[in-house]
């Protein structure tokens, strides 16, 4: 992994570990997880195009940092939707719930 990848892993660690409490998180364990990927940046190309873009991989990368920090298993991901979001600010939302 490049030190890109490492730092922003590194980021998403130190986020969800300062705000996520142990209590909370037992509510998460072996149950079925529904899971909410909202990617906001910027999609379109200075004309307007749509910009050819890989975010199966930035997903991937998501789902394994922050499962990883949680100590969940993504094995549980039983719904799973994604939103490419149009956005000058660039950043991801996760929203992990029971169901």
């Amino acid at each position: 992994m490049k030190k890109e990848g490492k730092d922003l892993r590194k980021y998403i660690f130190e986020k969800i570990n300062g705000n996520i409490s142990k209590e909370i998180l037992q509510n998460f364990f072996n149950v079925k997880l529904s899971v909410r990927v909202e990617i906001y940046e910027n999609w379109h190309t200075k004309r307007g195009d749509i910009k050819k873009k890989d975010i199966a991989n930035r997903e991937k990368f998501l789902f394994d940092s922050v499962f990883k920090s949680l100590e969940l298993d993504d094995c549980y991901i039983f719904e799973h939707t994604m939103f490419k979001i149009q956005s000058d600010e660039e950043k991801s939302e996760i929203t992990i719930r029971r169901i």
